[in-house]
């Protein structure tokens, strides 16, 4: 009997960790002892799915919540975080404790109406469709087009136009986040006081260890670029500042775009002023006269010659007091280039040319030897065109100085450095055109007029005088 019971207890046994295993894997504790009640002892009787499905009809007056969908709602989907106010609606402890440990929060369902939700519909919607908002503000678009790799020698980094790409270092841009700030590939950011100054190279930021203006430069921003910028009459980098006197001073700084530039003479008494750079013929020609067509009257008083007038880029005299501060600060050279109606060029240089200031009446006291294409060999004269004028006063209508009784700034209509009313006259009337070709010495009516040009001496329709220092 004792064996009996025995083995009737041990097959007992096995039946109740069988059981009580399943029961286990499914979250509830089985009916054993309902079963056998002479093992003794007692399973934990969770809810059932007949309890579950009761309770569910029950609660949610009249809407009926399957089982199955509240097993795969709570398994699968997001977590309903607010359901106090969710009308005649219960939510059983099983289904609200698997949501909140297993799914990310729902901001609430508060307002929900008294309508069938399928937790199927809702599952898949979470599952496989994530928000486009956190999506598209979590990735970058540029990075989806762009290669993860890139080939040897390439980085991924920004090109010029904020765009992700993989290029050789030197094609980088730099982006400085804490300034907000973009350098391109080679180039460079300057801070707002001019203090600071960062290069972009092969896609790095680099500061220079010392950035300060010249006393002679201003920090501020000039055509979308902020930096040191040298003040009028000053050329450099804005670090290093060097007073330009002339075009020659312009060119040695490294710039060969002839134009406008400003330049401040030795000595000048005024404010810097622009001057007209050649840069053609070895550059730095400084020019102090233009003809073109005839659109400026250079028929003028002492006063306007004096002081200039005219274009700067186009017809125009510079002016007999700048043009002495220019060529007294050293040793200076011109070159005059003359076109002729049949559009032949002609050239004369001297290796010397100066003028005395005003009280000297801007004597012509300096004229070097002549080379160029602009003169034909006459017995008749001894010295060519601009030489016979050496040591000639400058004349205007309104003051002759010329060294003969006749009034040459009249009879030409064009104020020079007249000794006699011939020779040469480059400000003379510029439609003297119907001159005979015949007439000799520039002549019997006022014209521009070079003489010993090949061919007429008046057939002019441009010129053009520059000067320049002589250095070795």
């Amino acid at each position: 009997m004792a064996v009996k019971e025995n083995s009737i207890c041990f097959q007992h046994l096995l039946i109740f960790m069988a059981c009580f295993g399943t029961s286990l894997a499914a979250g509830r504790l089985c009916k054993f002892a309902e079963k056998f009640p002479g093992v003794g002892g007692s399973c934990y009787k969770g809810s059932t799915n007949d309890d579950t499905t009761k309770q569910s009809t029950n609660s949610l007056s009249g809407t009926t919540v399957s089982p199955v969908e509240t097993t795969t709602q709570s398994a699968t989907s997001p977590p309903i975080s607010t359901l106090s106010s969710l009308p005649d609606t219960t939510v059983s402890s099983v289904e609200t404790t698997t949501q909140s440990t297993t799914s990310p929060p729902i901001s609430t369902l508060s307002s929900l109406p008294d309508t069938t939700v399928s937790s199927v519909e809702t599952t898949k919607q979470s599952t496989t469709s994530p928000p486009v908002e956190s999506s598209s503000q979590s990735i970058d678009p540029t990075l989806l087009s762009t290669p993860t790799v890139c080939l040897r020698g390439q980085l991924r980094c920004y090109n010029d136009d904020n765009e992700m790409i993989c290029a050789a270092p030197e094609n980088c841009t730099c982006q400085m986040t804490s300034v907000n700030a973009s350098i391109s590939a080679g180039g460079f950011y300057v801070n707002p006081d001019c203090t600071r100054m960062a290069h972009c190279i092969n896609g790095s930021v680099t500061w220079d260890d010392v950035y300060s203006c010249s006393p002679n430069a201003q920090c501020e921003k000039q055509g979308n670029v902020h930096q040191c910028y040298c003040t009028a009459g000053y050329y450099g980098d804005g670090k290093t500042c060097l007073q330009v006197t002339n075009c020659q001073d312009v060119y040695t700084a490294g710039i060969n775009e002839s134009g406008i530039y400003t330049i401040k003479p030795t000595g000048w008494p005024g404010s810097p002023f622009p001057v007209y750079c050649n840069m053609a013929d070895g550059g730095g020609w400084t020019v102090f006269q233009r003809r073109v067509n005839g659109s400026v009257d250079f028929y003028r008083n002492w006063t306007s010659y004096k002081e200039g007038f005219g274009q700067i880029v186009h017809e125009f005299w510079l002016g007999n007091d700048k043009l002495y501060y220019i060529t007294n600060q050293e040793n200076y050279q011109i070159r005059i280039d003359l076109v002729d109606r049949e559009g032949t060029p002609h050239f004369a240089e001297y290796d010397s040319f100066r003028i005395n200031d005003e009280n000297d009446k801007y004597r012509l006291s300096a004229v070097g030897t002549y080379s160029g294409t602009a003169e034909v060999r006459n017995t008749r004269y001894k010295e060519n065109a601009l030489k016979f004028q050496f040591n000639s006063f400058f004349s205007t209508y309104d003051q002759d100085n010329d060294m003969i009784t006749e009034h040459c700034a009249v009879i030409r209509q064009g104020a020079w450095w007249h000794k006699g009313c011939c020779r040469s006259n480059l400000n003379g009337n510029y439609f003297a055109s119907v001159i005979p070709s015949t007439t000799g010495c520039c002549g019997e009516q006022s014209s521009i007029c070079w003489n010993n040009l090949p061919g007429p001496d008046h057939n002019i329709k441009y010129s053009e005088m520059k000067i320049r220092p002589v250095r070795d």
